[in-house]
């Protein structure tokens, strides 16, 4: 009998052997589907970048365009572009810009509707941007910008 034993001891280990064999099997094919799985995934988000790129400029511009109807709206690539043209020249403004935008009208007091802007960006659309308002004279050129990074330039001069 004690051979018989023997036998069926063996036999029995043999059986948790391929048991154990068979488990670890299965959780290696199971981490193989997911790691493959996982890697389409990431390749299949790459190839929709542009496109998520170009959803997400619309989505921006759509969002801050009827808040700010005097404004043409540009998104590209986290700064938003809001410009505005005005009824001076670019000649009247290097010669009477100081004088005609003060108080009121002085490019600092667009500062706070910058950030303004870009902290309501980043809450509603989901993503940070620089936001800069452009003012442009009668013939096209610059005359101001103000920047939500704090910048502020002038034809007439550069303030800080």
């Amino acid at each position: 009998m004690r051979i018989c034993d023997e036998i069926q001891l063996v036999i029995t280990m043999k059986k948790w052997l391929i048991a154990a064999i068979l488990v670890v099997l299965a959780i290696l094919v199971a981490v193989s589907i997911f790691l493959i799985l996982r890697f389409y995934d990431i390749y299949s988000s790459m190839e929709n970048s542009d496109t998520e790129a170009a959803t997400l400029q619309t989505d921006v511009e759509s969002y801050i365009a009827p808040l700010w109807p005097s404004f043409t709206c540009e998104y590209s690539e986290g700064a938003l572009t809001m410009t505005q043209a005005t009824t001076i020249s670019y000649t009247g403004a290097l010669s009477y810009g100081k004088e005609v935008y003060c108080d009121d009208l002085a490019p600092e007091t667009y500062l706070s509707d910058a950030v303004t802007i870009a902290t309501d960006i980043a809450s509603h659309c989901g993503v940070s941007a620089e936001v800069t308002f452009r003012f442009l004279s009668s013939d096209g050129e610059p005359i101001f910008t103000v920047s939500s990074d704090g910048t502020i330039w002038t034809c007439w001069g550069t303030e800080e």
